[in-house]
């Protein structure tokens, strides 16, 4: 029995993207041919490829299109017809190409990139997902009415492929990762510079209180010093912290909580505590790598 190949495989990039959200952006797009003229349209067809995105998800600006690597010139529309021009805002983007675009005798690789989402309310966690359709994929389009006929649905503007190109995160959320014995951190993939290392102690990482709830979403405002007690405060939320160098004795939202260790405050004055507590009061997930000698704090 014979093989059904697929005419093109579509892959993508995936970063972080925020609700409710402008400018926001995604991953490039490829489709590549499994066979030569995978991509070609039904006899009739246009040499056109449709994205549909999600609901509350609309293109904030044109993106750039290239056909083995080289940058072309396309038509951008927003409607099946071809006869309105595609601006941002649009949540479905006509991409028409030129047949000279691609080669007589190579497989065809097409790359969709620049492209930026505007996020509204509506859209929820988790990816956003592009339809692709149109004639370059869907042999159904443009195929003639007397082939449409013999389907009880018309499926010639039906997507073909999906992609999902972008994962919407909450704002809250986070990830900060430290490293014992370095003054840099990486928070959401940015490089922050501390005063103070992440440091072993008694198999255990001590890590700063300030800068673990700064990378966390704590505004400096949030978190408070009281020299006479050597009292820490972090506020996040409706979450109140305090934390006494020196005392093993956790007050959570005026709970006290008794730790297997005390904070301990270091040159310039930070306060420092094992990370594994500091998560956890904090709402936090950690993860340890023993290999690198990294932990990974997050929120979702």
């Amino acid at each position: 029995m014979g093989q059904v190949v697929a005419a093109a495989t579509v892959s993508a990039d995936k970063p972080s993207v925020s609700i409710a959200s402008l400018d926001q952006a995604a991953g490039g797009i490829t489709i590549k041919e499994n066979k030569k003229a995978g991509l070609e349209p039904a006899d009739g067809g246009d040499w056109v490829l449709k994205l549909s995105l999600p609901t509350g998800v609309s293109f904030a600006d044109e993106p750039t299109v290239k056909v083995n690597g080289d940058e072309v010139t396309v038509h951008l529309w927003s409607n099946a017809d071809l006869d309105e021009e595609f601006e941002a805002g649009d949540d479905v983007c006509y991409i028409e190409f030129d047949e000279s675009d691609f080669s007589d005798n190579k497989i065809d690789t097409i790359t969709i990139t620049d492209l930026k989402y505007d996020l509204d309310t509506r859209v929820k966690a988790g990816d956003i997902v592009v339809k692709i359709g149109g004639d370059m994929v869907n042999k159904l389009d443009g195929a003639g009415d007397d082939i449409i006929e013999d389907f009880e649905t018309d499926y010639a503007d039906d997507a073909v492929f999906s992609v999902a190109n972008a994962t919407v995160v909450s704002p809250t959320a986070a990830e900060a990762v430290l490293t014992a014995g370095s003054t840099t951190m990486k928070v959401n993939g940015k490089e922050v510079s501390m005063d103070v290392a992440p440091y072993l102690k008694n198999n255990r990482l001590y890590v700063s209180a300030r800068y673990c709830a700064n990378a966390l979403g704590v505004d400096n405002a949030n978190i408070l010093w009281d020299g006479a007690t050597k009292t820490a405060t972090i506020i996040k939320g409706a979450v109140v912290i305090q934390l006494t160098v020196g005392s093993n004795v956790m007050k959570l939202n005026g709970a006290s909580i008794t730790m297997d260790t005390a904070p301990e405050i270091v040159p310039p004055g930070r306060v420092m505590l094992p990370i594994g507590w500091l998560a956890w009061a904090l709402g936090a997930d950690a993860k340890w790598d023993q290999a690198t000698q990294t932990a990974t704090l997050t929120t979702k």
